[in-house]
């Protein structure tokens, strides 16, 4: 990950005008060639103007999340173009359409770490939104650069660290309560945070429970989209130099629901109804050597074990699914 300021879009448009006005002086054009801000993106892996990168890239950052302060996926990327959510009146199916490409033809990748759990009516997304710092979305094909599956694009999500809280050293807490009055939905949040010298660490605790069927746009309840979300994140940080950097991370995302098998479609009273519950835990090993003074040394390496598994127990017979994906 390439360190520079990445830039959002208000900042594009800020800085387009800004443009337009100075060139409509001729003061503004004797004084030489306006240079852009840097954006940092993954999806070509080097920093580029604006206007030269070579691919169509969105970046939701921090700011932007915090803004929306998103429940679920549907949420924290509704404003990028191109992108579409399946599954959204049920986070535990939520899955990412790239302008139409969808399943295995998108890549997720957390922290570096590919996320390749894919089943049908199963969500993909492994992280709670407020563990979310910053999510880049690349449309188009990038398997050049990321391998087989992003043919239709990728979405890279880069959680948060205790920097993102902490500018010199010291220790704090975060604690969030919240409800929606749409599916009764109640919220608790809780962060705690600490750098001492080299070292920082951060652990976070979620839970999201909507105790009542969601309302569409015409006040009628949404079929089965009741459920529970319990959520666990860890990262600790070790910077030995300036240019090098140690990450080990721990995720446990958990979601409960009482669901039709085809979570992706409406379902009414008579469908047949499954208690489905999803787990999705990941150990990463991050490491990165970005040096200023060498050319030659430009390491971001990452080490990964994803385990996924669903199991679906249907209400009206004794039928049991269960399925285990690890990487």
């Amino acid at each position: 990950m390439i360190s520079h300021k990445p830039i959002t879009r208000f900042e594009t448009a800020a800085a387009c005008a800004a443009l337009l006005a100075m060139a409509a002086t001729p003061v503004a054009r004797a004084a030489g060639p306006v240079v852009l801000p840097l954006m940092s993106v993954t999806a070509t892996k080097t920093p580029r103007a604006v206007f030269e990168t070579p691919a169509s890239v969105s970046v939701v950052d921090a700011q932007e999340i915090e803004w929306v302060n998103p429940a679920d996926y549907v949420e924290l990327l509704q404003a990028v173009p191109g992108v579409a959510i399946q599954g959204g009146s049920r986070r535990i199916a939520e899955t990412p359409v790239i302008r139409g490409f969808s399943d295995e033809q998108v890549v997720i990748r957390t922290d570096g770490a590919r996320r390749n759990f894919n089943q049908a009516h199963r969500g993909r997304f492994p992280v709670d939104p407020e563990l979310v710092k910053r999510v880049e979305v690349l449309r188009g094909p990038g398997s050049g650069l990321y391998g087989s599956g992003a043919l239709g694009g990728v979405v890279d999500i880069t959680t948060k660290s205790a920097l993102d809280y902490l500018d010199a050293d010291g220790a704090g807490a975060n604690v969030g309560l919240g409800y929606r009055s749409n599916g009764g939905e109640t919220s608790g949040i809780v962060t705690g945070y600490g750098r001492q010298g080299s070292f920082d660490v951060l652990g976070s605790a979620v839970l999201r429970d909507r105790s009542e069927d969601l309302e569409d746009g015409d006040g009628e309840d949404i079929f089965a989209t009741e459920d529970e979300v319990d959520s666990f994140f860890g990262k600790i940080g070790f910077r030995p130099s300036h240019a090098q950097r140690l990450e080990i991370v721990v995720d446990d995302y958990a979601n409960n629901g009482i669901n039709p098998p085809n979570t992706n479609e409406a379902a009414g009273p008579g469908d047949t109804l499954v208690d489905r519950d999803t787990e999705r835990r990941s150990f990463r090993l991050n490491w990165s050597d970005e040096r200023p003074d060498s050319d030659a040394v430009d390491l971001d390496a990452v080490f990964y074990v994803n385990e996924a598994t669903v199991r679906e127990s249907r209400l009206d017979d004794p039928r049991l699914d269960e399925t285990t994906y690890d990487t």
